[in-house]
């Protein structure tokens, strides 16, 4: 049993995703909102749909990369996982799939003008994130090779 539960909450792990996440999340949320409202023709009840939608797609994307992750190493390294370890990573990966394909359509019924902005940063952010890691995926390679650390089976990842 927790003798001090306050403790826990106004600790350094508990103020940053207790108090600080939420409060930034909000700001945030407040941010695009008046950036939204300034397109023209735009609607803020629209808008905020628009927002919870790519919120809600950016997890689904979260929760489809954590499950193809363990998949793709355990299929490079060469091993393999219990068949109810696939059968979770499949069932969250669908879940993630679903939650994605499901805010996409809805947001896709939402006038133009309320998107437009919320839209663009999600773009925007996946752009971001796709070149950094693409590039930064390449630079390791080619200075595997370059710096000679490259041995035979380099591409296979230990599991233990």
């Amino acid at each position: 049993m927790i003798e001090n539960p306050l403790s826990t909450v106004f600790g350094s792990v508990g103020v940053v995703y207790g108090l600080i996440m939420p409060v930034v999340l909000i700001l945030l949320f407040a941010l695009f909102l008046i950036a939204s409202s300034l397109s023209p023709g735009a609607k803020a009840r629209g808008t905020a749909q628009a927002m919870y939608c790519t919120v809600m797609m950016a997890i689904g994307v979260l929760l489809m990369t954590i499950a193809a992750i363990p998949t793709v190493t355990s299929v490079l390294a060469g091993e393999s996982y219990a068949s109810e370890t696939y059968l979770g990573l499949l069932i969250v990966f669908a879940t993630g799939g679903c939650l994605f394909l499901w805010h996409d359509h809805w947001m896709r019924t939402l006038d133009p003008a309320s998107r437009l902005v919320p839209s663009l940063i999600f773009l925007f952010t996946i752009k971001t994130i796709g070149t950094l890691t693409t590039l930064l995926a390449g630079l390791s390679i080619i200075l595997t090779f370059t710096l000679g650390g490259a041995e035979y089976g380099w591409w296979i990842m230990p599991l233990t």
